[in-house]
């Protein structure tokens, strides 16, 4: 046993200073050194426990057989009896597997918890396992299913009563930012992303304040904010120096693709998002890839590139698969920019993103999708409808404050009217 509580203690020295990578290393060393003991008991909990701390680390450098692990911990403990540790392995669980972009898989495991919790009458639990429904509805883009899971998560927390709600409510104000972002409401998601903020500073939570940047970041690209989305990426990328976080760099290196791509550097925006994608899928940490994908599959798309945008447009829709449905709209617009000059067929992909924006009741992702629409129609010769179009996209784009596209919209209207 001694060298499993070496390890053990190892492990709890690191957590102290935000080293994850170790955290990772020591913790599951002693796991391992766990496992070639007798399964007594007592050794079955001490796993057990361990398991614990090590999948929490493991939600910041997610890997397949960190689920193995943590199922058969999951596994062990409802075999002893030890309810109370089957439910934290479950739950961290759940985690890594939204880490890795399994979105469904992390919802069904927090509705399982929930069953688990529910005669314990534990309300902070409950609230974080909401929480997890939220998240995990919002990468759906069910966006009002989430809110209504988000806002009961924080009602949970708030009534429990006891310290530490940190976690629970500046995530789920991180997460109800981004539905606001949906529904074009910018000044509002903006606001609830400082409440978030300044509650995780003040409690010192570096990974949590990673995370909730990272949500910022998502924000300001999709309002066309390409300049503060790339400020942005610099304090992600200082939170990260200290995280070692794929996720974290994976999700910074998109939003800094993006944004350079959009603002100026092209050529080296395709670059970062390829180094993107890259990183998503050699570290396992997927979350989000359906966004990296269309994004990426867009401007090579605007570049020239064709052959290869549409197949990387087929893969985020394929990422619809495991719940991770953000870029899907975008998805169909790359699809559209991929099959110019057929302009038949590119309007086909276009009132499909614009059927998906309408079904999802994404205000922001409906006004975007017409706009290409527009882009197209005037592409194809088709100046008198691309101009009606976006004279009624000005006003929606002036009303939910995207002044970059904004922008596009008065150049259709000047394009056409010339």
């Amino acid at each position: 046993m001694q060298a499993a509580s070496w390890a053990e203690q190892a492990g709890d020295k690191a957590a102290r200073g935000f080293s994850l990578r170790e955290v990772r290393v020591h913790y599951g060393r002693a796991i391992d050194a766990l496992d070639r003991q007798d399964a007594t008991p007592e050794r079955i909990r001490r796993r057990v426990d361990v398991s614990v701390k090590w999948g929490e680390a493991c939600v910041y450098q997610p890997a397949p057989e960190h689920v193995t692990t943590l199922r058969e911990s999951y596994d062990q403990a409802m075999a002893l009896g030890y309810h109370a540790g089957a439910l934290r392995n479950l739950y961290w669980l759940a985690w890594v597997e939204h880490a890795i972009g399994d979105h469904r898989a992390c919802y069904e495991h927090s509705e399982r918890c929930l069953e688990l919790v529910a005669p314990l009458g534990d309300r902070a639990l409950e609230a974080r396992l909401t929480f997890n429904l939220g998240q995990e509805s919002y990468h759906f883009a069910d966006y009002d299913r989430a809110a209504e899971l988000l806002d009961r998560a924080m009602a949970l927390r708030r009534a429990a009563g006891r310290r530490g709600g940190t976690t629970v409510v500046a995530s789920s104000l991180g997460y109800l930012a981004l539905v606001d972002v949906e529904r074009g409401a910018f000044a509002d998601a903006y606001r609830r992303f400082d409440e978030a903020l300044s509650m995780i500073r003040s409690a010192g939570q570096l990974q949590l304040e990673a995370t909730v940047t990272t949500m910022l970041g998502y924000a300001q690209i999709f309002q066309g904010a390409w300049a503060a989305a790339r400020e942005t990426t610099d304090r992600i990328r200082a939170l990260n120096e200290r995280l070692d976080s794929a996720a974290v760099r994976a999700m910074g290196g998109a939003i800094e693709g993006v944004a350079r791509f959009h603002d100026g550097e092209p050529g080296r925006g395709i670059d970062v998002l390829r180094r993107a994608v890259a990183e998503h899928e050699t570290s396992g940490a997927r979350m989000a890839l359906s966004v990296t994908f269309a994004e990426l599959a867009a401007a090579l798309a605007q570049t020239g590139n064709a052959p290869e945008a549409a197949a990387l447009a087929q893969r985020s829709l394929a990422r619809c698969e495991v719940g991770d449905c953000p870029g899907e709209v975008a998805a169909y617009r790359a699809l559209a920019l991929s099959a110019a000059p057929d302009w038949s067929r590119a309007l086909e992909y276009g009132d499909e993103a614009i059927r998906q924006a309408v079904a999802k009741r994404s205000r922001r992702e409906e006004a975007v999708s017409r706009l290409a629409r527009a882009h197209t129609l005037i592409l194809a010769g088709e100046r008198a409808p691309a101009c009606a179009a976006a004279s009624q996209l000005i006003v929606e784009f002036e009303a939910m404050d995207m002044p970059w596209y904004l922008a596009q919209g008065h150049a259709i209207v000047g394009t056409s009217t010339s």
